[in-house]
C-alpha cells in the first residue's frame, strides 16, 4: 500500500466520501465495523446503504425509543449510538478494527496504490492510523457548504491539524 488518504470534514454531508472516491483507488470507512456488527444484530435494515435520506428516515424499531425524544431512532441515530457505546471504554475501538483489516489485507492481497478512509471524525482515530502506517498517511479536511455540524466529533481540531484543507 503506497498512500492512505484520511478524510475528515466540517460535518455530515461535507463531501468526505465523494472526495475519497476521487483521490484513491479504494475506499474504506471506520463505520464499516459498525455496519458489520449491526447487520448481525438487526437483519431487516440495509446497514450498508449510505445515502443520507435512507440513513435519516429509515426507522429501526428493534433498537427501541430514544430516551431523549421518545421517538424510534433512524439508522443514523442507531449507528451513532452504537458506535459511541463501543468507544466509551476504548476510543479507538472501531479504527483499530479497520487498521487490523487493512494490515491483514496488505499481507494477503496486492493492495492498490492508494486507499482512502472517508470518515475520520476523531483525532485519536487519525493518530491510530498514522501510528499503524507511518509515513503513508495524508490527512485532508473537507469544508463542505451546507454540511451539518456534528458537535460530538473533533471537526475543528481535525481541521487545525490537516495536511490539506479543501473547500467544496
Amino acid at each position: 500500500m503506497q498512500r492512505i488518504f484520511c478524510f475528515s470534514g466540517n460535518g455530515q454531508g461535507a463531501g468526505k466520501t465523494t472526495a475519497a472516491k476521487k483521490f484513491a483507488d479504494q475506499t474504506y470507512s471506520i463505520a464499516g465495523g459498525i455496519r458489520s456488527d449491526l447487520s448481525k444484530k438487526i437483519h431487516d435494515i440495509d446497514w450498508y446503504r449510505t445515502d443520507q435520506e435512507y440513513k435519516d428516515t429509515k426507522i429501526v424499531y428493534e433498537w427501541g425509543r430514544n430516551v431523549d425524544t421518545d421517538k424510534y431512532m433512524s439508522v443514523r441515530e442507531v449507528m451513532i449510538r452504537y458506535g459511541q457505546m463501543m468507544t466509551a471504554e476504548d476510543p479507538t475501538y472501531w479504527v483499530d478494527k479497520l487498521v487490523d483489516h487493512l494490515k491483514q489485507a496488505d499481507r494477503i492481497a496486492d493492495m492498490r496504490p492508494s486507499i482512502a478512509i472517508d470518515d475520520v471524525r476523531k483525532v485519536c482515530e487519525l493518530d491510530a492510523i498514522r501510528t499503524a502506517f507511518p509515513g503513508k498517511v495524508i490527512h485532508v479536511h473537507i469544508l463542505g457548504k451546507g454540511a451539518i455540524e456534528e458537535k460530538m466529533y473533533d471537526n475543528q481540531e481535525l481541521h487545525d491539524i490537516a495536511d490539506y484543507v479543501l473547500e467544496w
